[in-house]
């Protein structure tokens, strides 16, 4: 925890050398020889730990993230999909997990069965549905993932007060997780804008300019999304909107942003 790593690893060599058959120790053994700089180590260490028998699936999860850290996404994805084999029972996240490692390795048709899964298995979890309307706009079925935005967008709305303090939280998250979280952002003001600029995309823009409005409720400084709801402001000819939006205090007065 205070980043003596090489101590942690020499630590780790004793306890295996007396607990042998502890499966636990070995995973941590690969875990800390990674954080002190031995990706070669962990690398070995995790094959050797993938070929015992008995392996749990949070032991092959826990070894998927070692072969990412050491950049060998093909073996994570396998190790991954034996961890979805053998698990007791199915697993939101994991599913997610993989969805985002098919997604990466361009399975779009794996990726979207997965993330699926994994709405059927937790339908509460926001950025499941945020995943599925990305990759159903990568295939270009743009209802499919403004509906998959709807229902994100329908968990989200609890409370201003909620959503303010769950778009500080994510945000704060996306800046240290790592691997598995979304390349994208997927905090509350990020996904009312997204589900505005499908809505855009469709045609249906005074919806488009509700929702690009929640999000400026939530992120009010963000410029790139003033301008958006400008623009969808002008295309409804509600000048008036534009000029409000134009002029919040946020911006600098002695610009124009439609200029």
């Amino acid at each position: 925890k205070i980043g003596n790593y090489q101590r942690a690893v020499d630590a780790l060599i004793i306890a295996s050398e007396r607990f042998p058959d502890h499966t636990g120790i070995r995973v941590q053994l690969a875990k800390m020889s990674m954080l002190s700089g031995d990706t070669s180590a962990a690398i070995t260490l995790a094959d050797n730990i993938r070929n015992l028998p008995k392996l749990s699936s949070d032991d092959l999860q826990q070894i998927a993230v070692l072969y990412l850290d050491g950049a060998l996404p093909e073996k994570a994805l396998k190790t991954l999909e034996e961890a979805d084999q053998i698990i007791p029972e199915p697993v939101g996240e994991l599913k997610f997990e993989l969805s985002l490692l098919y997604e990466q390795f361009g399975d779009i048709d794996k990726s979207i069965t997965n993330i699926k899964s994994a709405i059927d298995l937790q339908p509460d979890q926001v950025k499941y549905y945020v995943l599925l309307s990305e990759l159903e706009n990568k295939v270009n079925r743009p209802q499919a993932a403004i509906s998959a935005l709807e229902t994100a967008v329908t968990i989200l709305e609890k409370s201003t007060e909620e959503n303010i303090a769950q778009n500080k939280k994510i945000l704060k998250k996306q800046g240290t997780d790592h691997h598995f979280d979304l390349p994208f952002a997927w905090n509350p003001a990020a996904i009312y804008l997204r589900y505005a600029q499908l809505l855009y995309r469709v045609g249906n823009y005074s919806q488009a300019l509700d929702n690009i409005e929640r999000s400026l409720e939530l992120d009010p400084g963000n410029i790139k999304t003033r301008f958006i709801a400008a623009e969808i402001a002008s295309i409804l000819l509600d000048y008036e909107k534009v000029n409000r939006i134009c002029q919040l205090p946020t911006l600098n007065d002695s610009k124009n942003c439609l200029a």
